[in-house]
């Protein structure tokens, strides 16, 4: 009997990758680096389906889109982004506007109008129980790294943007120190930055100031009511992808095939073979 020769990976491949031959695996849908170690970051490549309505989160071997500030879903683990409708901040009294101004309700957001026959009607904004001039710019009490400036009753904050190619000290952007590095607890080559996420033993760690945070790997959502569980896979996935692509809790209602929402009757490609073509009804 002849018995195939396995090619071994040192150090071997993670996360549910297959070795093809010394030095090289073949990584799952999600992930990459040499050993598989590091989570493909669809956000960051923009391999996405969020729209303007929503911001791509990244997770370990997956994603999911949240409505952005001023709209709100039905359902927060959804990649598809299309779900997310306007907030009227008016209505539920979340506007900085000042007590003097009228709160008028816009698509994502609002803004602060002063009536012709007011006098003493000001454009300052009410931010964390203070009030802040228009053109002024604060910083937040809760995050001293943060700037929120105030134009028209409206507040608007932002972090800063790192350089990390020009500075590495500045204490608000610690993912360029490498004091606050953490090593990868099998691969001593693989160093990760502040802030940096990675999947180890079907968990997510994270780097924090240069300690390690794990905890358990967060799966994404799955309709099929029979998931495979491969050896070796962290999470559970769908089998007969294609005859999923069909399934619609009512008329008319999304699709979710391999934690990807279609819009009823959009048609699309099956995520693991390009030559089948799948529509959601």
């Amino acid at each position: 009997m002849i018995f195939p020769i396995l090619a071994i990976c040192t150090p071997g491949c993670l996360n549910g990758g297959v070795c093809l031959k010394p030095g090289q695996c073949s990584c799952p849908g999600g992930y990459t680096g040499t050993s598989c170690e590091r989570d493909l970051d669809e956000c960051a490549t923009n391999a996405h389906r969020c729209t303007n309505s929503s911001t791509c989160i990244n997770m370990m071997g997956w994603y999911y889109c949240q409505c952005k500030h001023g709209y709100e879903g039905p359902v927060p683990d959804n990649n598809l982004g299309t779900s997310c409708v306007d907030i009227d901040e008016c209505e539920e009294s979340h506007h900085t506007c000042h007590s003097s101004a009228q709160c008028v309700n816009k698509d994502g957001g609002f803004e602060c109008s002063c009536p012709r026959e007011s006098v003493d009607c000001r454009y300052s904004c009410v931010y964390e129980d203070r009030e802040v001039a228009h053109g002024i710019t604060v910083q937040s009490q809760f995050n001293p790294c943060m700037s929120c400036m105030c134009k028209k009753g409206v507040i608007s904050c932002e972090q800063p943007k790192c350089d990390c190619t020009k500075s590495s000290s500045d204490a608000c952007c610690p993912q360029c120190d490498s004091r606050h590095a953490c090593r990868h607890q099998e691969l001593n080559d693989v160093l990760f930055m502040h802030g940096e996420r990675w999947s180890y033993q079907c968990q997510t760690c994270e780097c924090l100031f240069g300690e390690i945070d794990c905890w358990e790997l967060k799966c994404p959502p799955l309709i099929c009511s029979n998931p495979i569980h491969s050896p070796g896979d962290c999470c559970p996935h769908c089998g007969d992808l294609c005859s999923l692509g069909n399934y619609s809790s009512n008329f008319g209602s999304n699709c979710t095939l391999k934690s990807v929402m279609y819009q009823s009757g959009s048609e699309f490609l099956d995520p693991e073979d390009p030559c089948v073509t799948c529509k959601c009804k």
